[in-house]
């Protein structure tokens, strides 16, 4: 029993106030990138969320970037990328079957998802950008951090010399 009459069980252990610390940095601290060569960039403020609103959902705005819009390609993904019209980049997944069973295919998408949140401002604006894994690939976060702003960048390049975009 506890003080206010509550039954909890003994295997369950409620620390008492006097027990916790806070810690020096406060009482939430970032955790720090071990190594600073890493590509991983360091955790960024709490806006740097993966917002409804940076999603392509649609099907209409996945034709009209498949329609209209430039591709960029290396050995880990394929990106297609049209304007939107809007300030913020948005990101859409094609991850088809033929990339594995399902355990692969949502570890592709967590991990694009990841790459996009970390490195959005990196990004070019204005643009919607649909991510399509290669067949065969492992899916690495790494790798993933190092392609997907630069094949955004050859995208926002191709758009403006077709006199789309900027």
């Amino acid at each position: 029993m506890t003080e206010q009459g509550t039954y909890v069980p003994r295997s369950v252990r409620i620390p008492s106030p006097q027990s916790r610390a806070p810690s020096p940095e406060g009482e939430r601290s970032l955790p720090q990138s071990p190594n600073p060569q890493s590509p991983i960039p360091d955790p960024l403020p709490p806006d740097n969320r993966f917002l409804p609103k940076h999603h392509v959902r649609s099907g209409l705005d996945f034709r009209r970037a498949y329609a209209r819009g430039c591709k960029a390609s290396d050995h880990r993904i394929i990106v297609v990328g049209c304007e939107n019209g809007l300030e913020y980049c948005r990101l859409g997944l094609s991850v088809s079957r033929r990339v594995g069973k399902a355990i692969v295919r949502n570890r592709w998408k967590r991990l694009i998802r990841e790459t996009f949140r970390l490195i959005q401002r990196r990004l070019p604006q204005g643009i919607d950008l649909i991510v399509i894994p290669r067949l065969g690939v492992e899916p690495d976060l790494v790798g993933l951090i190092e392609s997907l702003p630069r094949l955004a960048g050859r995208v926002r390049e191709k758009l403006g010399k077709r006199g789309i975009g900027d």
